[in-house]
């Protein structure tokens, strides 16, 4: 039983991280599309 706790635990852990890993890499593309759209308005 100890086991799944800590199993658990690190399961959110983790799915935490990604989630911040996915939302810090979202937030980089979209300033990538937003500087390039920029660029080409420019044009």
């Amino acid at each position: 039983m100890a086991n799944r706790r800590i199993d658990g635990a690190l399961l959110k852990i983790a799915e935490v991280k990604y989630v911040k890993i996915l939302g810090e890499s979202t937030i980089k593309i979209w300033q990538f599309i937003g500087l390039e759209l920029v660029k080409i308005n420019q044009n």
